[in-house]
């Protein structure tokens, strides 16, 4: 659940809204076991169908999308504005992750427990949400919660950037 921890909250939450339909007499047998089938096959195939089209091919981008997207969601309020923003904050997260954290297109060894690069990573993330999110777009953003967003982006490609 830690490569994608908003992609697994969001299908938790969709089963456990499916479950209550059912205890309340919303959903028939086979409605239930329709849709629990249908988020479990989501789950598996890691298919979120509310990932812009930019991401579709950009797992670890994915991710990314998902933590600023939640992130976001409190701070802007029209949602196409917060999905564009957050896609584009997705892939620039994970273009200084592979400047810094890659070589020759692959991940430098061991890079997650070198302090210098997470300390750089942590330093251009940062940089980039103050001016590109919460200076461009006016978002009131605090510097905790930037750097609270950077640090998750850096536990999640420690996962996937093996």
């Amino acid at each position: 659940m830690d490569e994608d921890p908003a992609f697994y909250k969001k299908f938790s939450e969709m089963l456990k809204d499916t479950i209550s339909a059912y205890e309340h007499h919303r959903l028939t047998e086979a409605q239930y076991l329709a849709k629990v089938k249908e988020i479990m096959d989501s789950v598996l195939s890691h298919i979120d169908n509310d990932i812009p089209p930019e991401l579709q091919h950009k797992d670890v981008a994915k991710a990314f999308y998902g933590l600023t997207e939640v992130n976001l969601k409190d701070k802007i309020l029209d949602a196409l504005t917060r999905k564009q923003i957050s896609a584009e904050t997705a892939l620039t997260i994970d273009d200084i992750i592979h400047r810094l954290a890659f070589d020759n297109g692959n991940p430098i060894i061991d890079w997650q427990d070198k302090s210098n690069i997470i300390g750089k990573l942590q330093i251009e993330i940062d940089d980039y949400l103050i001016d590109e999110v919460r200076d461009k777009y006016h978002v009131n953003l605090a510097f905790d919660e930037m750097d609270t967003l950077a640090e998750r982006c850096i536990e999640v490609a420690k996962i996937r950037y093996k």
